[in-house]
């Protein structure tokens, strides 16, 4: 029996449906989703954990779900060209598996996942998650339509060494995005003077920012960074010139269960 998680916001809002392709009775070792989160390891050992005042890359952490096994997944590349020369050490039935060689492992995800129409899905690596020894592989499907299932790809660096996927480590990350929005982007090239308004607070920025550093280097500095653009503000304090939200955060669904029942992801 297939089974439908989704995860949907406001009404009216696109919907993200993942279609399990495996039997119930394995949910407990099979492919598990749960929305991104902000924390990285290295982030976290930053001093004063320093790296989450880079907004962009607390908010690219978040930006979409990953799908995660909930035991320990592990293989090892010979530095061939052949399917057979990644010998895959632990993987339960089969999720991580040797498919195209050349040192590539893919990892079936264990759903189909379907978007609304005009949307794709960019399926990766989680962002700004190092992984030594290996690099994940970049695609986009277009789930509006596809009933097939795809794998999350990975290309492995190290050679003879065992590369780990710890039980809960995330092997893809995935969001959607409009289908059309790229083709029908309009792209131009122009003098920052072309816009007064720009450029002036071009300005205040880069004067703000060598102050900042002169200050921090002589020890008088009233902070430890400049905080504009964190908190949503122009370098001369007013407020942005558009309607846009900031957000320093974001608050993605949980996939939850379309058909009530109590399943690994709904405890």
């Amino acid at each position: 029996m297939r089974r439908c998680f989704s995860a949907a916001g406001a009404p009216g809002a696109m919907k993200l449906k993942f279609y399990r392709t495996y039997d119930e009775q394995g949910t407990e070792i099979c492919p598990r989703i749960r929305r991104a989160p902000r924390e990285r390891a290295w982030m976290e050992r930053t001093p004063e954990r320093f790296a989450y005042r880079c907004l962009p890359l607390s908010i690219a952490n978040q930006h979409g779900w990953e799908v995660y096994f909930s035991t320990k997944v592990s293989f090892l590349w010979n530095g061939g060209g052949a399917v057979g020369d990644v010998k895959v050490i632990a993987s339960h039935f089969d999720f991580a598996q040797s498919i195209f060689g050349f040192g590539i492992i893919s990892f079936h995800i264990g759903h189909i996942v379907r978007t609304d129409p005009g949307y794709d899905l960019i399926v990766t690596g989680s962002p700004n998650r190092l992984k030594p020894g290996i690099q994940p592989l970049t695609g986009i499907v277009e789930t509006s339509w596809s009933p097939y299932t795809f794998t999350m790809n990975w290309k492995i660096m190290a050679v003879n060494r065992i590369i780990e996927f710890e039980a809960g480590e995330p092997v893809c990350f995935l969001f959607p995005v409009q289908r059309n929005l790229i083709e029908d982007a309009e792209v131009s090239i122009h003098s920052l003077s072309d816009d007064p308004l720009l450029a002036e607070e071009a300005a205040q920025f880069t004067r703000k920012r060598a102050e900042h550093i002169s200050e921090s280097r002589a020890g008088t500095a009233a902070s430890g960074w400049q905080k504009d653009y964190f908190q949503g503000k122009m370098p001369s304090g007013a407020a942005p010139p558009t309607e846009d939200r900031h957000r320093t955060k974001l608050n993605l669904q949980s996939p939850r269960e379309d058909n009530p029942k109590t399943t690994p992801e709904s405890k």
